[in-house]
């Protein structure tokens, strides 16, 4: 084999490993646009080559895992997905919180309360998570950050635990009303279940 033969050989091959290099480097970045842009055919194509219960975002302080991303800002396709993929349902991010945290603190609620379903449906016994630093439940979380109505009802309907108590003891009507005691009361007003 000639110089000039061996030298194309090496080029092609370092051509190859670093397009390969490239690919991987590049392939968390478009999974986390994917999740961001609700692209859910490139997430669908990058997801078979990643792990569903990879990192979305991690800093020296802070993990965020596909699933709660895609709870907060993607459409139920995605979390179907990564369901099906193998993702943990109760895994929790750095803070403590499971991916149904993510979804109840979401603005559009209509999408909330869809993936809210899903999530139900794939594991019945995720309206029981807890997040490790209150000890709250998801309903406990939905009342301390005045999620909107509808996204608590859902809960509600989705059989999460009313009288569930948190590590100071109190219940999810308890943090509402310390949550809010300057505004007038809207949530766990009339509910059936809550004194």
């Amino acid at each position: 084999m000639s110089r000039k033969s061996k030298v194309a050989v090496g080029c092609t091959l370092l051509l190859i490993v670093c397009t390969w290099s490239c690919s991987a480097l590049l392939r968390p970045h478009r999974l986390r646009e994917a999740i961001r842009t609700n692209d859910f055919d490139t997430f669908a194509r990058l997801v078979d080559e990643s792990d569903a219960n990879s990192p979305y975002k991690s800093t020296v302080s802070y993990t965020l895992y596909l699933l709660h991303a895609a709870c907060s800002d993607s459409d139920e396709r995605i979390v179907r997905l990564l369901l099906r993929k193998g993702a943990d349902i109760h895994k929790p991010d750095s803070s403590g919180k499971s991916c149904i945290f993510h979804a109840v603190g979401r603005d559009d609620i209509r999408a909330a309360i869809s993936i809210l379903r899903v999530l139900h449906e794939h594991d019945s016994t995720v309206v029981d998570d807890r997040e490790t630093y209150h000890g709250d439940t998801v309903l406990h979380y939905a009342a301390r950050i005045e999620a909107h109505k509808e996204i608590v009802e859902e809960l509600i309907r989705l059989e999460a635990d009313l009288q569930a108590k948190n590590n100071n003891g109190d219940t999810p009507r308890d943090v509402y009303r310390q949550e809010t005691r300057f505004k007038p009361p809207i949530l766990f007003e009339n509910t059936p279940g809550v004194d």
